[in-house]
């Protein structure tokens, strides 16, 4: 058996999707706290024009189509490199779950693109 690379893999995968992305999910959780900092750093339209609430700043570090990559507050442990960074929608889903639910059809598509695009 043959055993791909990770991100080869992956992008194998991604070519052969032919399902839709999801539509747009506007944020409506909370208008304070790190909720709205997610919200803020994923550049979601239903929170634009309000002050930044993350303490790190607003700063994202590699915006995609349809996610974006910035710095972790958490450091990563056990690697040279202690910046951490995490790749989230720019979409807003309270949980798997919730992805799941409002793109029966397209979800896994997106947690794949999640992992090509943190990479």
């Amino acid at each position: 058996m043959r055993v791909l690379p990770c991100a080869v893999f992956l992008a194998g995968v991604a070519a052969e999707s032919t399902t839709s992305p999801c539509g747009a999910t506007i944020y409506n959780g909370s208008d304070y706290g790190s909720e709205l900092c997610f919200c803020q750093l994923a550049e979601n339209p239903g929170c634009a024009g309000l002050a930044c609430s993350c303490s790190e700043g607003c700063d994202v570090q590699t915006p995609h189509t349809d996610t974006v990559t910035f710095a972790n507050f958490h450091n990563a442990t056990g690697c040279s490199a202690t910046t951490a960074l995490l790749t989230i929608p720019r979409n807003y889903y309270s949980d798997i779950s919730d992805l799941r639910d409002f793109c029966p059809d397209a979800w896994q598509s997106m947690l794949v693109e999640l992992l090509i695009d943190a990479f």
